[in-house]
């Protein structure tokens, strides 16, 4: 019995003290996969033989800390890359009867919104309206077109302005160009980056000195840091 017991005892220190391979006889860490590792719950990282480690949130990356220490799970903008929370697009026309008078500024409403991440930022499609939820840093990209076609001959000729500003009139990016006679459509782009507060409310809006319609349009609006 007593050479039963040393046995295993020397065994478990084996053990205790050796690395194990997986689909490898020369093991070069403790724990050494060599193949697919399939995981069906939670990833827990750090910890001690006391404590278990950190299991994140979701959404949340790996991000390492270099040799010798255990990796943790960060948000993405923590390691500067840039979030994409919205990707708004226009495929139809507005006004759908008639043209905007030439002049006034009018917001541009984006009838299909293919990504929305709510936790930075709402939109309501009925006033072409952002709301800013997560403060912080924020890029806007937009690619904007003008319909000038319900213009008779010889009277396209003008000036097209493209605004992204705050619904308190802050601006983030502006466009302003002249275009000469049989110019029947006019493409604007437009790139902003702000710090915005949450609650911060933002549109884009377009003028034209002649009659107008607002057509294909597409916005983005990216996350950059706190």
């Amino acid at each position: 019995m007593k050479k039963i017991i040393l046995s295993q005892a020397l065994l478990a220190s084996l053990f205790a003290f050796s690395q194990v391979g997986i689909n490898t006889s020369t093991p070069q860490k403790t724990l050494h996969v060599n193949g697919a590792l399939q995981v069906t719950n939670e990833l827990n990282l750090g910890g001690n033989a006391s404590a278990a480690g950190n299991p994140g949130t979701a959404g949340q990356i790996i991000k390492s800390n270099g040799p010798g220490a255990a990796p943790s799970w960060v948000d993405l903008e923590q390691v500067f890359i840039p979030k994409t929370t919205v990707v708004g697009v226009k495929n139809n026309i507005s006004p759908p009867n008639g043209s905007f008078a030439g002049g006034p500024y009018n917001t541009l409403v984006f009838n299909s919104i293919p990504k929305i991440d709510n936790s930075n930022a709402t939109y309501n499609a009925a006033t072409g309206i952002f709301t800013i939820v997560k403060a912080g840093y924020y890029q806007v990209v937009v690619y904007l077109t003008y319909d000038l076609n319900t213009n008779p001959n010889g009277e396209t000729a003008g000036t097209a302005s493209s605004i992204i500003e705050t619904v308190a009139g802050v601006g983030i990016a502006k466009n302003r160009t002249n275009h000469s006679e049989r110019t029947p459509e006019v493409y604007h782009n437009l790139v902003g980056t702000a710090y915005l507060a949450a609650g911060t409310q933002f549109w884009v809006r377009g003028a034209h000195t002649r009659q107008y319609k607002l057509s294909n349009s597409t916005i983005s609006v990216s996350y950059i840091s706190e």
